[in-house]
């Protein structure tokens, strides 16, 4: 499943979300039946330079209101952020340290997660990804975080183009995402498998440049064959020598299929996860669906029966 949630422009900050984070020890773990979490609380630079600002980011999830406290103890004032996604700068002070409060709507529990903000002695760059360009449409940035999660967790993708229509999908071939409106945005997203997002950028005049970005699922499972049938399921040999049947299925989650048959075969199959195919058997036939992903395989079997009148 895909959450096709799109965040409002004014909590994204596209190229800066690149660097910056904190600790796993630093993020507080969540009860599974409570569905309030910190999606991401992040810094728009993990090292500044004295007197200079810091944006902190963060996108939550079913939470009632939220708190930034600072390493003395004292409230960032946020103003009217909206809670479950916003931004707001800070001056930090000589290695700063700042933690988010979101307090469940669900349960009442106050989730953490913390980060630092160091001075160093001299002046640091930040990472800058190069821009994407073809005629008059641009991919400024385009990013997922975090890169790897954990079975049923949550990542953002982010993206900033010069462009008069934007389309995102998966290469599962699932659509996400399409408007003519953001430039600059945000979609949450949950892929139950390694999932690679692609994002198209077109001009006015229908040209388009693509960028991509990968989340890996940690312990993702195998594919899932939600079905795989034949009809018919048997004929009689009696009237005919061979049988036309057509063999549909429905698979998640994988990157490669393979048809084998006890009698004839392989065949060649489209790749889609959702197809059929029409072929003909003589003999009582088996036939094997194998679905195969970077977690492993699945198979199921089918079989045309030939019967022949005595």
């Amino acid at each position: 499943m895909l959450l096709r949630r799109v965040l409002p422009i004014v909590t994204v900050v596209p190229a800066l979300l690149l660097a910056g984070g904190c600790s796993p020890k630093d993020e507080e773990m969540w009860d599974e039946g409570d569905p309030a979490r910190i999606v991401t609380f992040r810094t728009s630079a993990a090292t500044v330079r004295p007197g200079d600002p810091a944006t902190l980011v963060w996108v939550t999830k079913q939470v009632s209101s939220l708190q930034i406290i600072d390493r003395d103890g004292a409230s960032v004032e946020l103003g009217d952020a909206p809670t479950e996604s916003g931004k707001v700068v800070v001056q930090p002070g000589e290695n700063a340290y700042f933690t988010l409060h979101a307090t469940s709507a669900k349960t009442g529990d106050v989730l953490k997660r913390r980060l630092e903000i160091k001075r160093p002695g001299a002046p640091v760059t930040p990472p800058v990804t190069p821009p994407t360009t073809s005629g008059g449409a641009r991919i400024d940035s385009f990013t997922a975080f975090p890169g790897t999660i954990m079975p049923r967790g949550l990542a953002v993708l982010e993206w900033s183009t010069k462009s008069t229509r934007i389309r995102i999908d998966s290469d599962w071939g699932e659509y996400l995402f399409d408007d003519t409106t953001m430039q600059v945005g945000s979609l949450l997203v949950d892929p139950t498998w390694n999932t690679r997002y692609i994002l198209t950028a077109f001009d006015a005049h229908g040209d388009s440049v693509s960028a991509e970005v990968e989340v890996k699922v940690n312990g993702a499972p195998v594919p899932y064959i939600r079905t795989f049938s034949v009809w018919p399921d048997h004929f009689d040999g009696s009237l005919v020598d061979r049988a036309f049947v057509r063999l549909d299925w429905d698979v998640s989650g994988a990157r490669s299929l393979t048809l084998e048959a006890s009698e004839g075969g392989p065949y060649e199959l489209s790749g889609k996860l959702t197809d059929s195919i029409e072929v003909t058997v003589g003999p009582t036939t088996t036939f094997r669906l194998i679905a195969t992903n970077e977690a492993g395989t699945n198979e199921k079997t089918v079989t045309v029966t030939r019967e022949d009148a005595p």
